[in-house]
């Protein structure tokens, strides 16, 4: 099967006061079309940095994140941006969601902002 996620070597610090916080380090994984995984651990284990690197909202300090054959790691913003829009889907704990909207409608809302709404979408 074909890898669609995989790091190398992934690694995210956070400098606080004299010290440097990894909050993770040096994570290797590789994830084949079809297969399901689950990222668990204790709370403040990176989990969640985790996630952000793999979902391209953080760059990680060192190694390289990639979805579907692309390095989000060497992207500028601009070209992250521009590869969450058309390749990852996201459900946040939080309610990140505009909230007079329906789900029809925020649906709606990001196909429109992608350039790829037409109204037959809607059916």
């Amino acid at each position: 099967m074909k890898t669609v996620l995989a790091t190398k070597q992934v690694t995210k610090t956070y400098p606080v006061d004299d010290t440097t916080i990894n909050a993770v380090d040096e994570v290797s994984i590789e994830i084949k079309a079809g297969e399901s995984v689950a990222l668990v651990g204790p709370r403040g284990s990176g989990k969640t940095t985790m996630l952000a690197m793999l979902a391209g909202l953080l760059n990680p300090t060192e190694g390289e994140v990639i979805i579907d054959g692309q390095d989000l790691s060497k992207m500028s913003e601009a070209e992250r941006t521009q590869f969450r829009r058309e390749k990852i889907g996201f459900t946040f704990q939080a309610n990140n969601l505009v909230p007079f909207l329906t789900v029809l409608e925020h649906v709606e809302l990001m196909m429109q902002l992608n350039g790829n709404y037409d109204k037959d979408a809607k059916q």
